[in-house]
């Protein structure tokens, strides 16, 4: 009698193996493929993260140059205030100009899937967002009011600060 309870007690304990080991072996499964995801996440982040960058300094660039262009006629004291504001048009056109492009990238940026436990990935993805958004209110600031001096996008520095945190937290930089 003791032989057969002995015996019926083997089968249980190997099942119980062999279930431990398939619910380890899912576990690792599942954290690598995390991992991956993350990976990927991160890749598509940087790449919108890289090529929303190069719009903003190519804005920026574009609108620092030609206000610069601009200034030596358009500061004239001599010239009445709408005139200056006149003189300055081609900067508000130029900065309409680039209002779609940002736009772009900021819905490029939104786009990347993030899983919602990937909480630095997500925090990164929305401090980037945030600041191309302070990037559209400064360019749409620009192309109401040329002749102010509204701003330009790489006044955006509380946000670009920001975001370049979040980013480093996530494993990513906001190249310069």
């Amino acid at each position: 009698m003791t032989d057969v309870v002995s015996g019926g007690a083997q089968p249980a304990s190997r099942r119980t193996r062999a279930l431990l080991v398939a619910a380890t072996l899912l576990a690792v499964v599942v954290v690598g493929a995390d991992r991956w995801w993350a990976d990927i996440e991160r890749d598509r982040l940087a790449g919108a993260v890289s090529a929303g960058e190069q719009v903003v300094g190519d804005a920026e660039s574009s609108l620092v140059n030609l206000r610069g262009y601009l200034a030596p006629s358009a500061e004239r004291l001599d010239l009445p205030a709408a005139e200056r504001t006149r003189a300055y048009g081609p900067v508000g056109r130029d900065a309409e100009r680039w209002l779609p492009r940002v736009q772009r990238q900021l819905d490029q940026v939104r786009a990347v899937d993030v899983l919602p436990w990937h909480a630095d990935l997500a925090g990164a993805q929305d401090a980037y967002a945030a600041r191309l958004e302070e990037v559209l209110g400064l360019l749409t600031a620009v192309a109401r009011a040329p002749g102010e001096s509204a701003g330009e996008p790489g006044q955006a520095a509380a946000s670009r600060d920001t975001a370049r945190e979040a980013l480093r937290a996530a494993g990513l930089d906001l190249p310069d």
